[in-house]
């Protein structure tokens, strides 16, 4: 079937061009990635996307990590209602992406934010936000705020949404 479709389209290239050309358009043709369904996505909102994650933060359970996120200290909800609680009561935001498979993501889980005075500290000043790097919500934000080492833990401000600081290992 998808033989049948590749000659087709390479007959109608052929014909359509001319001289040398055809050659180069044929390959190119040719090596096209077979699609299977509509090739343009539907646009997408977000923020309801974001609204669905379940209410542990994760797309995933959470049976996987080491050492469980703290669910006391996590904002439940979308990254813009996040910015929009923050801005609320006049505190920053504290982002924590994390790999789950990266052990200073299980060790920040274990020791950091399960840390009386850190826990403290963070609730006092910030609204706290974690989610795993691979989830929807986790990788709109990488969108916005790119990092390729794990974990991430960004301080965010909630009104203009600049980047106020990375701390990185």
């Amino acid at each position: 079937n998808g033989e049948s479709r590749m000659e087709v389209e390479r007959e109608r290239v052929t014909r359509g061009a001319a001289g040398a050309g055809s050659e180069t358009v044929e390959r190119l043709v040719e090596n096209m990635p077979e699609v299977m369904g509509p090739v343009i996505e539907n646009f997408r909102k977000f923020s309801s996307e974001g609204m669905q994650v379940p209410v542990s933060g994760k797309e995933d359970d959470e049976g996987s990590y080491l050492f469980p996120p703290p669910a006391k200290l996590m904002f439940q909800g979308n990254f813009d209602k996040l910015r929009e609680k923050a801005e609320g009561e006049e505190k920053y935001c504290l982002v924590n992406l994390q790999k789950r498979d990266i052990f200073h993501s299980q060790m920040l889980n274990r020791d950091t934010w399960s840390n009386e005075l850190v826990t403290a500290v963070v609730t006092s000043k910030f609204i706290f936000w974690q989610q795993e790097f691979e989830s929807t919500a986790g990788r709109q934000y990488l969108s916005i705020y790119p990092s390729y080492t794990f974990p991430v833990i960004d301080i965010i401000d909630p009104l203009t949404g600049a980047l106020l600081e990375r701390i990185e290992e």
